[in-house]
């Protein structure tokens, strides 16, 4: 009796037990998977590749927003580095108008060549911004989402926490773009007036803004000299041309003014070939208040992303774990030595290795292109590097 009794419940259980997994597994098939790729189709009408992997335990997401001549693939030695030291944390990366894959699609969906420079559109930076907020709540992301913006990808940062404050912690400023070259920007103006001084001249028939665009074209077409990435595509340079075009009103200072106290960290590569001394003077001076750190990365040029992943991704995780660097922290940085000193503290981890090629690279940039090459600092030696740090 007892056993035909166990073998009844245990039948009953077993059904039971069916039921439920019978129930539940519409909703497993349907749940969204952690990582996804693809297309997201904005309100606006465009469509941006993305490549998403949604955070765990309430991990923070970290958004990357790529360089001007960059695509989602610049990240993969950082994303690397990140992904094998915390596994939990959540990573949007995507490629906005005028970049990678994104760029790719409008050039097969567009009924002008976007191959040229005849009648491209501009790309404003504003439409960036709006276009980052929508792949957000496309994605449906939630809690905490902290920007890391390299160059042209900061100032979409800083314009996105000034515009939507309560959508992201803050913003992580690599080599951030304060505002047009400064010697691109006079050489082009000179022409401009140069045009208007002769009123015979047919070019006089057009505005500034639209001679200004003209005389940016040649340009934006010497770019693959100091920047060999855009060879390797010839869609690249016009896409960049766009972009250029669209960034040329913002302004880093008034838009720093506009963001919370302590809510962007700044990173200034030391031997920066494209800022300009009195840009970066005056963005300190102006927007100090909303910095919660501030370092310098000694030999280090530009493009940080790909020189020296190891310490982005050590600092990334750095303020992911440790929610104490908001003062306005000043760290000196040595990337190739695996230091970093904070005060009287002193950070140590993996150090990255300078290739042959960055070597040639700033050395051949450096001797021939010096009338456009501004250093951040003299000399050599940890003094010098300090000294921006220090001055003001």
């Amino acid at each position: 009796m007892w056993t035909v009794v166990s073998s009844f419940r245990n039948l009953r259980e077993l059904g039971r037990a069916a039921l439920v997994a019978f129930a539940t597994f519409p909703l497993l098939a349907w749940s969204t998977p952690r990582v996804q790729e693809g297309f997201a189709d904005l309100p606006s009408g465009r469509s941006l590749y993305f490549s998403y992997k949604a955070p765990l335990n309430n991990s923070p997401t970290l958004v990357l927003l790529n360089g001007l001549d960059h695509d989602t693939e610049s990240w993969r030695g950082v994303l690397r580095k990140i992904e094998r030291s915390n596994e939990e944390v959540g990573i949007l990366s995507y490629d906005m108008s005028g970049m990678g894959k994104t760029l790719q699609r409008e050039i097969l969906r567009s009924t002008i060549s976007l191959k040229t420079f005849n009648g491209l559109p501009p790309i404003p930076y504003e439409e960036q911004t709006e276009d980052l907020e929508a792949l957000i709540k496309s994605l449906n992301l939630h809690g905490e989402i902290i920007l890391v913006g390299l160059s042209y990808g900061s100032a979409i940062a800083m314009d996105f926490l000034a515009k939507y404050p309560n959508m992201a912690r803050s913003a992580v400023l690599a080599s951030p773009y304060l505002a047009p070259l400064p010697q691109q920007d006079s050489v082009i103006r000179q022409e401009v007036r140069m045009v208007r001084q002769v009123p015979a001249n047919p070019l006089n028939a057009l505005t500034d803004d639209q001679l200004y665009d003209l005389f940016l074209i040649p340009m934006v077409s010497i770019y693959p000299i100091f920047e060999p990435i855009l060879a390797q595509d010839p869609w690249k340079i016009p896409g960049v041309y766009r972009m250029v075009q669209g960034a040329r009103s913002f302004s880093a200072l008034a838009t720093a003014r506009r963001l919370r106290p302590g809510s962007v960290h700044v990173l200034w590569a030391a031997r920066d070939q494209y800022l300009a001394r009195d840009q970066v003077i005056n963005f300190r001076r102006g927007a100090r208040n909303t910095f919660a750190s501030e370092s310098i990365l000694k030999d280090v040029h530009h493009n940080m992303v790909r020189q020296v992943p190891e310490y982005l991704a050590y600092f990334l995780l750095k303020i992911i774990s440790d929610n104490q660097i908001t003062n306005g922290e000043r760290i000196s940085v040595s990337p190739y030595e695996g230091y970093a000193q904070v005060g009287a503290q002193r950070w140590e981890f993996q150090a990255d290795s300078k290739s042959l090629l960055d070597h040639i690279y700033l050395s051949t940039f450096e001797t021939f292109f010096s009338p456009i090459t501004w250093r951040l600092l003299e000399g050599n030696g940890d003094d010098c590097n300090n000294h921006l740090l220090e001055k003001y």
